[in-house]
């Protein structure tokens, strides 16, 4: 027998539920290991100790009073101040809400260059279809830089 299967057994020889031919192995590793023995030995030792400590026994019907009071405290109805506290701490949390809400949804002050940019797209847009129409078969590369010739002369013609 190996000391890891004997330290395995050590509970059960102590408690006398080991087999016969199981106790036999294990005892005849005792007199040859050491260490095992002297771990059989301190398992005695603790056990002894732990048998020697007296505490305080429960009473026999412990059960049916603490079933009693559990069934009590359930029973108990809510106290009043929780129907005047909950609303009191909800109250300041629906408004930080309806501000974080109204904050959020506050528009910016750079909404009209947004609409620059979109009525300038819109112009790029209307310009480019415009050529697309007049040359149907006219090269992609030319269509675009001749919008982009057309659009900085309109721009230039307005800033003048």
């Amino acid at each position: 027998m190996k000391c890891k299967r004997a330290s395995e057994l050590i509970s059960d020889y102590l408690d006398g539920r080991l087999a016969e031919p199981a106790r036999q192995e294990f005892e005849s590793h005792l007199a040859d290991c050491s260490y095992c023995a002297s771990e059989v030995e301190a398992a005695r030792e603790l056990l002894a100790s732990l048998s020697s400590l007296s505490g305080r026994r429960s009473p026999v019907d412990c059960w049916s009073g603490v079933r009693a009071a559990i069934s009590a405290h359930q029973r108990a109805a809510t106290p009043w101040w929780h129907w005047v506290v909950r609303p009191v701490v909800a109250a300041p949390a629906a408004a930080v809400a309806v501000a974080l809400a109204v904050f959020l949804m506050w528009p910016s002050g750079n909404v009209p260059m947004a609409s620059d940019k979109a009525s300038e797209y819109s112009y790029y847009i209307g310009a480019h279809s415009h050529l697309q129409r007049q040359q149907t078969f006219a090269d992609p590369d030319v269509v675009f830089v001749g919008a982009e010739l057309q659009k900085a002369s309109l721009v230039a013609s307005t800033e003048e």
